[in-house]
C-alpha cells in the first residue's frame, strides 16, 4: 500500500513512452493519506489562480496600414487605449503557456483551429508576433494575428476566439489542449475601439479523486493512460475533466481515479 504523506502527481508526456523522470508539464498533484487524496493544482498554479479571470479581444488589421476594409482579416488581445494587455490571465508555472486560436465553425461537425502563436505574458507580443501571413507594417506588441498576405480568413463569420493553457513544450502544437479558460463567437464588429468579450471558465483546472486498493503484483513504472492530445472541440472551454481509467504503479496497488483522457504518466515521490 501506499505510505502515508506520499506525494502522487500526473504530468504530460509523449506518447508511447515510459519515462522514469517526469516532464515539468504537472497538470495536479497530491499527498496520500488512508489511501486517499485529491489531486488538485493548487501546488502547481496556486489556489483559485484563475478567480479574476477576463479577457477581450478586438479585430483589425494593423500590419496593412491604412487599409480599414480588411479590419475582418486579423485578431487581437490587447486593449488598444493605452495600451494595455486586455487579458487578465495568471503567469502560468514552469511547463505550461497560453495559446491563442481562431476556430472555423462553419462545418459545426469539424471545427478547424488555427493557432494565433503562443505567450506566457499577455503584456507581450507572441510566439509568432503578428504571423506569416501579415502585411508589412508593424505589429502591436500583444498576441495576435493578421491573415491579409496570401492566407485570408474572414473572421467576422464562423469564427470562435478560444485561449486555451498548453502545455510548453508542446508536443501537439496543431491542435488546441482541453483547457480552454476564455472562449467566444467572433461578432461582426471591427476596429481596435470595439471590444468583444470572452467567457471565462474559472475552474477550468481538474482535480481528481483518487483511491488505492490492493492488486495483484505488476512490472513497477509510471501509471499511462490514453492518448496524446484529444481533439474536443476547440470551441467549449470545459468545466471539468472526462472520465478514464489509470493503473497501478507500484506492483502492489490499483490506483483508482477519475482523469482526463490524455497521455499521462503519474509519478510517486516518497
Amino acid at each position: 500500500m501506499i505510505p502515508d504523506n506520499t506525494e502522487f502527481f500526473i504530468t504530460i508526456e509523449e506518447q508511447g513512452t515510459m519515462p522514469t523522470t517526469p516532464s515539468t508539464s504537472k497538470v495536479v498533484s497530491g499527498v496520500f493519506s488512508e489511501q486517499k487524496t485529491i489531486l488538485s493544482a493548487d501546488s502547481i498554479w496556486g489556489a483559485d489562480p484563475f478567480a479574476d479571470l477576463a479577457g477581450t479581444f478586438f479585430l483589425a488589421t494593423p500590419t496593412s496600414g491604412n487599409d480599414t476594409t480588411d479590419e475582418c482579416n486579423g485578431i487581437w488581445f490587447f486593449n488598444a487605449t493605452g495600451p494595455s494587455a486586455s487579458l487578465n490571465l495568471p503567469t502560468p508555472p514552469t511547463g505550461w503557456q497560453y495559446e491563442g486560436w481562431v476556430v472555423d465553425i462553419s462545418d459545426p461537425q469539424n471545427p478547424m483551429p488555427m493557432s494565433t502563436g503562443t505567450f506566457t505574458d499577455p503584456a507581450g507580443p507572441d510566439s509568432d508576433g503578428a504571423g506569416p501571413y501579415a502585411g508589412p507594417d508593424s505589429a502591436p506588441m500583444y498576441p495576435g494575428q493578421d491573415y491579409v498576405m496570401t492566407v485570408t480568413k474572414d473572421l467576422c463569420e464562423d469564427y470562435m476566439a478560444v485561449i486555451t493553457i498548453e502545455p510548453n513544450p508542446d508536443r501537439n502544437p496543431d491542435t488546441p489542449f482541453f483547457l480552454k479558460p476564455l472562449s467566444a463567437a467572433i461578432m461582426n464588429i471591427t476596429g481596435p475601439g470595439n471590444y468583444q468579450m470572452l467567457t471565462a471558465v474559472t475552474n477550468v483546472l481538474p482535480r481528481i479523486e483518487v483511491s488505492v486498493e490492493e492488486s495483484s503484483p505488476t512490472a513497477a513504472g509510471p501509471v499511462t493512460s490514453g492518448p496524446s492530445e484529444p481533439t474536443p472541440d476547440p470551441t467549449v472551454a470545459p468545466t471539468e475533466a472526462p472520465s478514464g481509467g489509470s493503473g497501478s504503479g507500484s506492483g502492489s496497488v490499483t490506483i483508482i481515479a477519475s482523469i482526463a483522457l490524455l497521455f499521462f504518466s503519474a509519478f510517486f515521490l516518497l
